[in-house]
């Protein structure tokens, strides 16, 4: 992953990768529940690319994950840990 940001109700990841189009790589997104002991209360997520590519360029992508399921009732914000990503993410609404 090369940025992470937030746009409304959306997470927008940058990926960089080896390959010949960027167009057919497959991206995804896996969030689940964590650390309920603390409160907020929290979401981690994984960022998944599938590239079977075997070319020498280089590219970068960036999809758009509706966070809007991320929501959590009876709070205004949802802190966010993305593996692999060192910046801590809160998704407020």
């Amino acid at each position: 992953m090369t940025n992470i940001e937030l746009n409304g109700d959306c997470l927008e990841v940058t990926i960089g990768s080896s390959g010949c189009d960027p167009e057919s790589w497959e991206m995804g997104s896996f969030g689940v529940d964590a650390f309920y002991t603390v409160f907020p209360l929290q979401r981690a997520v994984k960022i998944q690319l599938a590239n079977n590519q075997l070319c020498a360029g280089f590219f970068h992508k960036t999809l758009s994950f509706d966070l809007t399921p991320f929501r959590i009732d009876g709070q205004n914000q949802v802190p966010i840990y993305i593996e692999a990503w060192d910046e801590r993410i809160v998704y407020e609404y």
